[in-house]
């Protein structure tokens, strides 16, 4: 079974408003940079489902949720 990571229409949106911002302010270089550290890290998490560290929000809905550092990045929740 190979596995693949679904990102919600609020992620995706999220991720197109970074993009964004990225290429105004910076450059679009660092835009497409930040959309493979993106894509590099989904793939990650399809090989390592269960990597990182439990994080404890104390909202019980979320208590499967991780938090890692993205691939050339700082540390994101997942």
């Amino acid at each position: 079974m190979i596995a693949r990571v679904t990102l919600r229409p609020r992620a995706r949106l999220d991720l197109l408003e970074q993009f964004v911002y990225f290429g105004e302010q910076s450059s679009r270089e660092l835009a497409e940079r930040y959309i493979a550290a993106v894509d590099a890290t989904c793939l990650q998490l399809t090989d390592h489902p269960r990597s990182g560290v439990l994080y404890d929000s104390g909202v019980a809905d979320l208590k499967k949720l991780r938090t890692f550092s993205t691939c050339r990045s700082r540390t994101v929740l997942m």
